[in-house]
């Protein structure tokens, strides 16, 4: 037993037909491996200072092939002080516990310099800055740098001598 098809019909089958194939590729696309985040380097990672002293931190983002820079934000103790800032491709804006840099033209990588003073009563002290880069495809951490300070009182006899 046969049955005709009018083309209606046909045109349907085709449509059906390439709808599922549609999906099958966009499902394929959906589970692909997400692009890599842009590239950050960071320095210094860790450091120990004396109290008083300033320590810079220089970070270098670099964006992905078609990706680019939009913000980079960064988070610090607020007993830090920055002493001076620059951003080779913007300016850094600049608050009590945080700096940013927010770019109005296109940038694919950008290196900023951020010098902090430590304070002077800090010795024992930890501190942190760390933070975000946002790019027109991604949003990504840039990692943390600690700054340890060394204690400005080291027990200079930590071995009593004995009693006789």
């Amino acid at each position: 037993m046969t049955r005709k098809t009018n083309y209606r019909e046909q045109g349907r089958a085709v449509f059906l037909a390439a709808i599922m194939v549609l999906s099958v590729v966009a499902m394929s696309a959906a589970f692909a491996a997400p692009a890599a985040a842009a590239e950050t380097d960071r320095t210094p990672e860790d450091i120990t200072v004396d109290p008083g002293e300033t320590v810079e931190l220089e970070l270098t983002i670099t964006a992905d092939d078609g990706d680019q820079l939009e913000v980079v934000s960064e988070e610090f103790d607020s007993e830090l002080e920055i002493v001076e800032s620059n951003s080779d491709e913007g300016q850094v804006l600049e608050d009590d516990d945080s700096w940013e840099v927010v770019y109005l033209e296109a940038v694919d990588s950008d290196t900023i310099t951020v010098e902090y003073e430590v304070p002077a009563d800090a010795a024992g002290e930890t501190f942190t800055s760390s933070g975000d880069v946002v790019t027109t495809e991604d949003e990504f951490d840039t990692d943390t740098t600690t700054i340890s300070v060394e204690d400005d009182d080291p027990d200079p006899d930590p071995d009593p001598p004995a009693e006789e």
